[in-house]
């Protein structure tokens, strides 16, 4: 499976930086308070809130 991919957002006027190691590729994982989801049929990573519903933080494409 893929490497690690580094995944950097800002969300309430604060940079959170985590570093995720996805072995699926529709794969879920949860981290300091955010759900992640890597896709690579959307070629992206979405990151959640998890307390919010799943709306939507945070995009980042896989590969360009």
């Amino acid at each position: 499976m893929r490497g690690p991919i580094i995944i950097v957002f800002r969300h309430d006027d604060k940079v959170h930086s985590m570093v995720i190691r996805p072995t699926d590729p529709d794969w879920w994982t949860s981290y300091g308070g955010f759900d992640i989801h890597y896709c690579e049929d959307y070629n992206q990573i979405s990151v959640y809130k998890s307390d919010n519903n799943y709306i939507t933080i945070h995009k980042q494409k896989i590969k360009e």
